[in-house]
């Protein structure tokens, strides 16, 4: 084994490198190390952006495997709403279809100024969608009919 080799596996690559330009007289030396500096800095540079892409790119992926499953969950979804368009009675075998849980509140007394007055929140958790905001999706109902009336797109 020649000796440019030995020193190579024994310091690394780039300090390899950077022996061999302290070794040899090169005029413009201070040129050399320069280029040799700028190199494994934009080498490191380099390697931090590629461990940056693939965590994204891993993200990325979690977020479509996501999405994924949150379109099938609306298609099961909206074919159970399919086949109880005609119901005539809600039942326990549609309630189990339709609802995972449901969250009661205490009972609390938003003003004090009137004791009389108590609430008790539900949040409806269902199947395949989890919680719905009904309120928020009735407010953005009237806006996109406002939209359509005023002939903004």
């Amino acid at each position: 084994m020649n000796n440019s080799t030995a020193e190579n596996q024994k310091f690394g690559q780039y300090n390899y490198t950077y022996l061999v330009l302290i070794k040899e007289d090169f005029p413009h030396r201070h040129r050399k190390f320069y280029a040799l500096e700028r190199f494994i800095k934009l080498s490191r540079d380099y390697e931090l952006e590629q461990t940056n892409l693939t965590n994204l790119v891993e993200h990325l992926r979690q977020e479509v495997k996501e999405q994924e499953k949150q379109k099938v969950n609306v298609r099961q979804f909206i074919a159970a709403v399919r086949k109880y368009t005609d119901m005539q009675q809600l039942d326990a075998s549609v309630l189990r279809e339709f609802v995972e849980k449901i969250y009661i509140s205490e009972v609390y007394t938003p003003d004090e100024n009137e004791p009389r007055i108590k609430v008790r929140e539900i949040e409806i958790v269902y199947n395949f969608i989890g919680a719905f905001d009904f309120e928020e999706a009735r407010e953005q109902s009237q806006a996109d009919q406002k939209d359509k009336k005023t002939g903004v797109a």
